[in-house]
């Protein structure tokens, strides 16, 4: 090979690393920009949950203050603090064009929805009934528009909020899948030609983060249990097995009592570990068929194939017994108590799926929390 060969091809090499190293960090720019904005939706996802919670639990609150318990005051207050603010974030989030505006626009503001009036309405009552005598007429006028909003008024549409982000992150989800198997193929074909031995780390990294993507989508960060979304999935599968097989199944519904309370008393880091010990004792306590799932906070869902209402309230009672006596240690080195309140039901899933089941678990649950809490309802009615 004469000197001018060798120049040429140390020359092409320098282009096509030049070449690569410029495909890569474009790639590497474009992906690290587009999961930043995934993560956003994550996190915006998240706030509408915590918005559509926010409103049962401020209904529930109302209700206990309006029965006598003025300790919940603060709460409530707290409660309506952070609904008006999730609900500002997420009107944010609208105008920042994180998704396309056409989704969301009907909701908020159509004539027919117009959520945004009807949180606007929501709190103004609940500011209304605080500044109202406990037992006074007004105040339990109040109480009923409030119930009837948050359970009538406002919960379709804070689902659809819900349902329009999830869509929009599938949807973003798919295009960057599309987007990244055409750069990966551009990619590979360059190391192939030029940089065999990298082909396969490099393969090897797509696949980790292929995973990391997936299991995002699908379990609880701090517990590595199934999340909400996965939860339902799986709900899913399982009341069709049960309706083949004409086999009972029953959901329940576990919240830990006064958890906002424990993390402002100790710390969230408190929080996170008597989510984990929770966590732990359903897991002791359940069988290898049942499905668990965290939907948000301190709240537990667990679904229980093969099984009737009436075998479902011996696992609830035991659940509620072992969590009650166990000691959990904060990181002050105190022993601290907590219960907990559970709303069962049955699914029918002869005439409806998990989600009409999870609901009825969800009504008997505020029954519970409304109870006195360290309870368990099975049917409210």
């Amino acid at each position: 090979m004469t000197v001018m060969n060798q120049k040429n091809v140390i020359q092409n090499n320098v282009i096509a690393l030049l070449t690569l190293m410029t495909l890569v960090g474009s790639v590497g720019f474009f992906f690290s920009s587009s999961f930043k904005s995934q993560k956003e939706l994550e996190i915006t996802i998240n706030v509408a949950g915590r918005q559509r919670m926010l409103s049962q639990r401020i209904a529930s609150q109302v209700s206990q203050y309006r029965n006598g318990d003025k300790k919940i005051l603060e709460d409530l207050k707290a409660s309506l603090k952070l609904f008006q603010e999730s609900h500002d974030s997420l009107l944010k989030t609208y105008e920042k064009g994180l998704i396309p505006k056409s989704g969301l626009r009907e909701i908020y503001y159509g004539k027919q929805k117009s959520l945004n009036n009807k949180v606007a309405i929501y709190i103004n009552q609940v500011e209304n009934f605080i500044k109202l005598p406990l037992r006074s007429k007004k105040s339990n006028i109040y109480l009923k528009k409030i119930i009837t909003q948050a359970n009538n008024g406002m919960l379709d549409e804070l689902d659809e909020v819900v349902s329009v982000y999830e869509k929009a992150g599938k949807s973003k989800l798919k295009y960057l899948l599309n987007v990244y198997i055409i750069m990966f193929f551009s990619v590979l074909g360059i190391c192939v030609i030029y940089f065999r031995n990298i082909v396969e780390p490099l393969i090897q990294n797509i696949q980790s983060l292929n995973l990391q993507i997936a299991n995002s989508q699908l379990i609880d960060n701090l517990t590595q249990i199934p999340n909400r979304k996965h939860f339902f999935s799986l709900g899913e599968t399982e009341v069709l097995r049960s309706r083949r097989f004409n086999r009972a199944l029953t959901i329940l519904l576990l919240d830990i009592d006064y958890f906002k309370n424990f993390n402002d008393q100790n710390s969230f880091h408190d929080g996170d570990k008597l989510v984990l010990s929770i966590t732990r004792i359903i897991k002791n306590n359940m069988r290898t068929i049942d499905i668990l799932g965290r939907m948000e906070d301190g709240n537990f869902a667990i679904l229980l194939p093969e099984t009737n209402i009436n075998q479902a309230i011996i696992l609830a009672d035991r659940l509620r017994k072992v969590i009650g006596a166990e000691n959990f240690v904060t990181s002050k080195s105190k022993n601290e108590k907590v219960t907990v309140s559970i709303g069962l039901a049955e699914v029918k899933y002869a005439t409806s799926g998990i989600e009409q089941g999870f609901k009825d678990a969800e009504t008997n649950l505020f029954f519970a929390k409304e109870s006195g809490r360290n309870a368990i309802i099975p049917n409210a009615a």
